[in-house]
C-alpha cells in the first residue's frame, strides 16, 4: 500500500480496521511474550535521515523491538479477546522482521517500512502459529522522523491485527 503526496495523511495509507474494530476472539490471554528473532538490530535511536537526499540514495534501518512496540501490539491482542473466558492461552509475539527503509528520486524520498509477525497462542492442549506480514510506503518531498515512526507504529498494529483475524477465522471461530 502507498500515497504519493507533499502533505501525507497516514490514515489514507492504513484502513485495517484495528482502531475501530473488535474481533471477539472467544478465548482469553493469561500472559504475553516477546521475542526478537531479527538477526541485526540497527544501533542508535532511529534511522538517520539525510538533510539533502540524492537521487538512488537508500538508507535501511532495523530499529529495535521497543517497549512501546511491544505496548502496541499488547494493547491490540488484549482489546481483541474476551478477558472472562475458561479456555486461555499464553501468547508469544516474535518480530521477524522489522526495518524502515529510506530511498530518493530527483522528485520524491520514500519511506518504506516492513514488518513481520508471528504470534502463537498455546495451553495444554492446543497450539495456534499465525505469521503475518505487511509493507507500507509514503512518498513525499520530505521524509519526517516523526511521521516515519508513526508509519511503522502503525504497521506493527496493522500486522498484529491481521495475525489475529488469521487466527481467528482459521482456528478460534465459533
Amino acid at each position: 500500500m502507498g500515497l504519493l503526496t507533499s502533505c501525507v495523511n497516514l490514515d489514507r495509507v492504513f484502513n485495517t480496521g484495528y482502531e475501530t474494530k473488535n474481533l471477539d476472539i472467544p478465548v482469553s490471554i493469561e500472559s504475553i511474550e516477546f521475542q526478537d528473532k531479527r538477526d541485526y538490530v540497527s544501533p542508535g535511536p532511529d534511522i538517520r535521515l539525510p538533510v539533502f537526499s540524492l537521487p538512488g540514495q537508500f538508507v535501511d534501518y532495523y530499529p529495535e523491538f521497543s517497549q512501546a512496540h511491544k505496548r502496541l501490539v499488547a494493547d491490540i491482542i488484549h482489546k481483541n479477546f474476551r478477558s472472562n473466558n475458561a479456555t486461555a492461552f499464553k501468547a508469544n509475539v516474535e518480530l521477524i522482521q522489522g526495518a524502515k527503509e529510506f530511498s530518493a528520486t530527483f522528485s520524491k524520498e520514500t519511506e518504506t517500512v516492513i514488518v513481520r509477525l508471528r504470534i502463537t497462542l498455546q495451553n495444554e492442549k492446543e497450539k495456534y502459529i499465525i505469521e503475518t506480514n505487511g509493507q507500507w510506503f509514503v512518498a513525499s518531498a520530505d521524509a519526517k522522523y516523526k511521521r516515519f515512526e508513526e508509519l511503522y507504529q502503525r504497521a506493527i498494529q496493522s500486522v498484529a491485527f491481521a495475525g489475529l483475524q488469521e487466527l481467528k477465522s482459521k482456528y478460534l471461530s465459533q
